[in-house]
């Protein structure tokens, strides 16, 4: 038995505008259309302990949204002489983009050598004491406690961090405060 199919007419203006939302979506694919992006500015800098360079430190750059700035975090890590690059995290798998949203941004610092010590059991007595010491104090670790706030502006930014020994002792004057609390 041979079945007969039949075709039927296809309705023209469905046909196009089905084609012309393809085309659209795949503009939009190619063109980059994405998650918004704020308008972002170069950001270098160098991070110095006394005068002397800080290598290994993190610093995650956040717009300040208790002043009204958008986006996401900048991330950057300085390198032997203590200077930083900062890049956008678009995030999303999407490749990094070199700057900061331009707003108020607070700084939080990490030290990543404390970080890797702090990850091996050698770095512990055995009452779980550390063994190393962070070169950034406490202060300094968190969006809601940095005292490190800056206007990043269109064009380029450098942000030289000095701290010192009166840094340390403000943080370790900090913690000892957070402990009574």
């Amino acid at each position: 038995m041979i079945e007969v199919f039949a075709i039927r007419e296809v309705d023209m203006p469905a046909c196009r505008f089905v084609k012309f939302v393809v085309i659209c979506l795949l503009v939009c694919q190619f063109a980059g259309c994405g998650p918004w992006v704020p308008k972002l500015a170069e950001t270098t800098g160098k991070v110095t302990m006394n005068g002397e360079p800080l290598n290994q430190i993190k610093l995650t750059i956040a717009p300040d949204a208790e002043f009204g700035a958008k986006g996401r975090v900048s991330l950057a890590i300085t390198d032997a002489n203590g200077s930083f690059d900062a890049m956008y995290n678009q995030g999303g798998g999407k490749p990094d983009l070199r700057g900061c949203a331009v707003g108020r941004v607070r700084i939080v610092l990490e030290d990543l050598i404390a970080a890797d010590a702090g990850r091996s059991r050698d770095s512990y007595d055995e009452d779980g004491n550390a063994n190393f010491e962070n070169r950034i104090a406490e202060i300094f670790r968190s969006t809601q406690t940095t005292p490190l706030k800056f206007e990043i502006v269109a064009g380029t930014n450098q942000l030289n961090i000095e701290l010192s020994d009166y840094s340390t002792e403000l943080g370790e004057q900090f913690d000892r405060d957070q402990d009574e609390d």
